[in-house]
């Protein structure tokens, strides 16, 4: 199957740029960011990293049981230490379930990248200390 099932993903979300297909991988950019979209057997599996440090990986991964519930992509990492989404798609949906599956990966990405950002903006206030005596 392969290639054609990354060109009916394709298809269906209207992705315009073909140059990053190969036999059975595509890296798609969209929105400045990174989806790779790999074929495995009856499955295609959706993958974006994330830049998240060691040191946030515990916090995190405290994200994860509430996000199983919500979202199909699930956070993990890989041997190499680096943070990533991943869900698996059937090949077999139809073209409109394969737009709003891969939609809500994007979703999902979009939520995980908020939290990042809104974490490190939070660890970057500084208050002043403050002494109270009686």
């Amino acid at each position: 199957m392969g290639k054609e099932s990354i060109e009916r993903l394709l298809t269906a979300i209207s992705y315009p740029d073909r140059a990053g297909v190969e036999t059975s991988r595509a890296l798609l950019r969209i929105d400045e960011n990174e989806v790779i979209v790999e074929e495995k057997g009856r499955y295609l599996r959706l993958t974006t990293f994330l830049d998240i440090s060691e040191n946030e990986l515990a916090e995190f991964a405290g994200y994860v049981p509430g996000r199983i519930y919500r979202d199909g992509a699930t956070l993990a990492v890989g041997a190499d230490g680096k943070a990533f989404l991943w869900q698996d798609v059937l090949t077999a949906m139809d073209e409109s379930a394969l737009r709003r599956t891969f939609e809500a990966f994007l979703a999902s990405c979009d939520w995980w990248r908020d939290r990042l950002e809104s974490g490190r903006a939070d660890s970057e206030i500084h208050f002043q200390d403050v002494v109270i005596r009686p």
